[in-house]
This record gives C-alpha cells, sequence and structure tokens, in this order.
C-alpha cells in the first residue's frame, strides 16, 4: 500500500466508514496494518506499488486505478491511437486491476476537480478552460491522457480501461466523504499507520 498520509489513501478510508462504518473500516485498516508491518510493503507512492506488485515483491496492491493502466499500457500504448494495443498490453500484464465492492456497496472513487476562485483576474479565460475540459472533446483527451474515468455522459473510458458501467459506484456524495475525513485520519493515526 501507500503511505497512510497518501490522500488518495485517506479518501478511501472515509468512503469505507461512510459505506460500511467505523467499526467495520477498523478491522480492515487493522488487518491491513498487521499485512504490511510484516511484509514491509509500505510505499510512498502508488507508481512503486505498482511496480512492487509486477515485480513479485508484493501480491495486492491499493492504488488508483489508473496507476495500474499507465504501468502496464507504458509510453508506447499510452500515445497509441490503436485501441487494440492497449487492449493486448493489459490482456498480456503480469497483474490485473480488481475494484473491490464492485458488487456490493460499490467502488470508491476520487475526483479530478477544477473549479473557479473567487476574485480570478481573468474570468472568462478559466471558464473557457472549464468550458473546454467539460466538453466531449476535451473528457475524452484527459480521461484517454491520463486513463482516468470521463465524466461527461457519453465519453468512452480510454481503450484497456474497464468501462465505468461494468461495475457499481459507492452512492456515498462527496460532501459526506469530506465529514468523514478526521475521522480517517484519526482511526489512521490510533492504529499507528501513519
Amino acid at each position: 500500500r501507500t503511505v497512510a498520509t497518501n490522500s488518495s489513501f485517506v479518501g478511501g478510508v472515509s468512503s469505507l466508514i461512510a459505506d460500511h462504518g467505523e467499526s467495520t473500516t477498523a478491522d480492515f485498516l487493522s488487518g491491513l496494518h498487521a499485512n504490511t508491518k510484516e511484509t514491509g510493503n509500505i510505499y510512498p507512492k502508488h507508481t512503486p506499488t505498482v511496480a512492487a506488485v509486477a515485480e513479485g515483491n508484493a501480491d495486492l496492491a491499493l492504488v488508483n486505478h489508473y496507476y495500474f493502466y499507465r504501468s502496464v499500457l507504458g509510453k508506447e500504448a499510452l500515445a497509441s491511437a490503436d485501441p487494440n494495443l492497449a487492449e493486448r498490453k493489459v490482456a498480456e500484464a503480469p497483474i490485473v486491476a480488481i475494484y473491490p465492492d464492485a458488487d456490493t456497496s460499490g467502488v470508491a472513487w476520487n475526483v479530478t476537480g477544477a473549479g473557479l476562485v473567487a476574485g480570478a483576474s481573468n474570468v472568462d479565460g478559466a471558464l473557457a478552460i472549464l468550458d473546454v475540459l467539460l466538453s466531449s472533446e476535451g473528457q475524452k483527451a484527459f480521461a484517454w491522457t491520463n486513463r482516468e474515468y470521463p465524466v461527461v455522459e457519453g465519453v468512452p473510458s480510454a481503450p484497456g480501461v474497464t468501462p465505468a458501467d461494468q461495475f457499481k459506484w459507492s452512492a456515498t456524495p462527496l460532501s459526506t466523504l469530506a465529514g468523514h475525513q478526521q475521522g480517517a485520519v484519526k482511526l489512521i493515526q490510533t492504529l499507528g499507520m501513519n
């Protein structure tokens, strides 16, 4: 796993608390912590975490999905317009992406966001950038380059990426997750995972 202070890890723990409750989340984290203490498989970032699994130094990693895809696709397939290349690279990879809770409470999700800062000096320019990012073309370029999921309906997932409609997403609103962040950090600290 990545270090427990990683914002994605904290967000994931917040989602677990919202979807399963603090007690179940504490049990899960206790097991995870015991496992990582035993193996020493704690990495500073997602990329080396995925690499450790691919190299056989770890059995499983908790990472954002797009790090898996970036790792198994490599620069050639990431830059290629050939969808078959990405599909083939994923199929031939020594590791696979697993989406926990895909059939139960739903997959936890993070958001890559953009917004307009109050008092911005170039509101029209900022709004123009947001319009491009939220257009079908902008979403496709962003999602396909980064292997993230597009937020605009009708924009397909990038080649090789499991389509978003293949599993259930957590129904927990982001505002609810934000309300669990302090509890998640406290639980992580209480267990000594930081």
